[in-house]
């Protein structure tokens, strides 16, 4: 085989593997810029989903979590025993849960707060009673109010709209409750719901990486 052909040949192939690493290299610039503008987008859609409505830092713990899922002890004959020191806590909703359910067949607003108030005073002291009572009508007219709240703001599509939902319910219930009340009373639950949303949108990004990089593999 003459020497020239030789050199040609090996000259194509050098050429088509210079070519070959020029575009994975510009795929692979591409797929950073894309996913930048991927991440860009979920961090900003939104003014208020640039942080958890409560990150690892928050004052709730997972015995609160597990409280709320029903697998801490809870006896609601016990209820005395729970509001002594203070009348909101990590049993406070699960209370207000059996309350509810116990007076469900109450005709109206006032039956039902009526029925509570006497209630609670057969319970546990009358200054418990007072207090946790004071609770429970927020709570209650809150039930009310938060239904035609949430309709205003329509029904989430997307996991990035359904973090931006959980942050303006949150913020809802602290100016009704005030802010360490709220995040006492419904801290446990949002948690609950915004961690998976938040996984999804992570293993989301994941997923269409990993195909962005099998697709510029086979340039």
């Amino acid at each position: 085989m003459p020497l020239f052909f030789i050199y040609a040949v090996s000259v194509r192939r050098g050429v088509c593997f210079m070519k070959r690493n020029k575009i994975i290299a510009i795929a692979g610039i591409l797929l950073a810029v894309i996913i930048t503008v991927i991440i860009a987008g979920v961090m900003t859609r939104g003014k208020k989903q640039e942080g958890y409505v409560f990150d690892r830092n928050s004052k709730i713990r997972m015995k609160d979590v597990s409280i709320y899922l029903g697998k801490g002890e809870f006896k609601a004959d016990d209820a005395k025993d729970y509001f002594k020191k203070e009348a909101i806590n990590p049993y406070t909703l699960k209370y207000f849960f059996f309350l509810d359910d116990k007076f469900k067949d109450s005709r109206n607003t006032e039956e039902l707060l009526q029925s509570v108030r006497e209630y609670l005073n057969m319970v546990m002291p009358s200054d418990e009673a007072d207090k946790l009572f004071a609770v429970y009508k927020t709570y209650v007219y809150y039930q009310r109010d938060v239904h035609d709240k949430t309709t205003t703001w329509g029904r989430p599509s997307t996991p990035e709209e359904a973090i931006d939902y959980l942050h303006k319910l949150q913020d809802y219930r602290r100016k009704v409750f005030g802010d360490e009340n709220a995040d006492t009373l419904f801290g446990p639950s949002v948690m609950l719901r915004e961690y998976p949303i938040r996984r999804g949108i992570i293993s989301g990004i994941r997923t269409y990486t990993a195909r962005k990089r099998r697709k510029s593999s086979t340039i």
